[in-house]
């Protein structure tokens, strides 16, 4: 793998991540076009890291505070139900912090017990073209699908809130399905705002993305110091583009435009499904 090729999938990477369309499918079918058959794995966990150092500057100081006010609760440990209330009055990410660790138990439980399944469909570009195809269906007619309940914001959610969206980001593991999208839209379906539903999916992706890569961490290290030139590369285009891409899906969410990125994904689902045909 070249410079260059390292840059695109870092590019590809940083504006996939955060927009609904997968960032996994994108960087498959982009790998197979460039001819790529070496295990991408480590690479692509950089790349993660790369979006996962955007999150952390976009977001500083929330999950500053989220991390101190949740530490906090475990220490103090409130008791009875005025006690928790007045706590969470007081330091109001702690809430925000439990309902994470609680969404990423529920997708961890998803991912150990579909992992082959998940597996399987990676090794397949017509597969992923399927669930692309699904994205695309779910996103377009989220627009339809409209939200009884008046919309509550991230210190009025419930420990159902995060099953439900743990349940889906576990469900977007499998190649095409957006970890955003699936997020967002869950989030948005359990009444979230829509800022919220997107600052709860960015909060969310912070433990995933670290534990896969604290597991393959030395691995990752021996790499990079063979090749510091694609890794380092890989990294910081990932980064750059994932801020340029938050900011852009902020604004996405605002106008109402969000299910617009169905119909990119249908195109993309349909293209990956006719590419081992088109590819020579």
């Amino acid at each position: 793998m070249s410079v260059t090729q390292a840059a695109i999938l870092g590019i590809v990477q940083g504006l996939t991540e955060f927009l609904p369309i997968s960032s996994t499918a994108h960087l498959l079918l982009v790998q197979h076009w460039f001819g790529i058959q070496d295990d991408m794995m480590i690479f692509d966990i950089a790349l993660h890291w790369g979006t996962l150092v955007a999150v952390f500057i976009y977001f500083a100081r929330e999950i500053g505070q989220t991390v101190i006010h949740t530490v906090l609760f475990l220490i103090r440990r409130p008791r009875g139900a005025a006690a928790r209330e007045e706590f969470l009055n007081h330091y109001p990410y702690a809430l925000t912090g439990g309902l994470i660790l609680l969404a990423t138990l529920v997708t961890g439980f998803v991912g150990v017990f579909c992992l082959e399944f998940f597996k399987f469909l990676i090794q397949s570009i017509f597969a992923v073209g399927v669930t692309w195809l699904m994205m695309g269906v779910l996103l377009i007619l989220s627009a339809r699908i409209k939200n009884l309940e008046r919309e509550r914001t991230l210190a009025e959610m419930h420990h159902r809130d995060a099953f439900f969206i743990g349940l889906a980001q576990g469900i977007s593991l499998m190649p095409g399905i957006s970890r955003a999208g699936a997020t967002i839209l869950m989030g948005l379906k359990c009444g979230l705002t829509p800022r919220d539903s997107a600052r709860y999916s960015f909060l969310l992706s912070i433990p995933a993305i670290l534990g896969i890569g604290l597991l393959k961490l030395e691995e990752g290290i021996q790499f990079f110091r063979m090749r510091p030139e694609i890794y380092g590369t890989g990294f910081a285009a990932a980064m750059i583009v994932g801020i340029l891409a938050i900011k852009v899906l902020f604004q996405v969410l605002e106008r109402g435009k969000y299910h617009y990125f169905g119909y990119y994904c249908l195109a993309a689902g349909i293209f990956a499904m006719a590419s081992p045909f088109l590819k020579p």
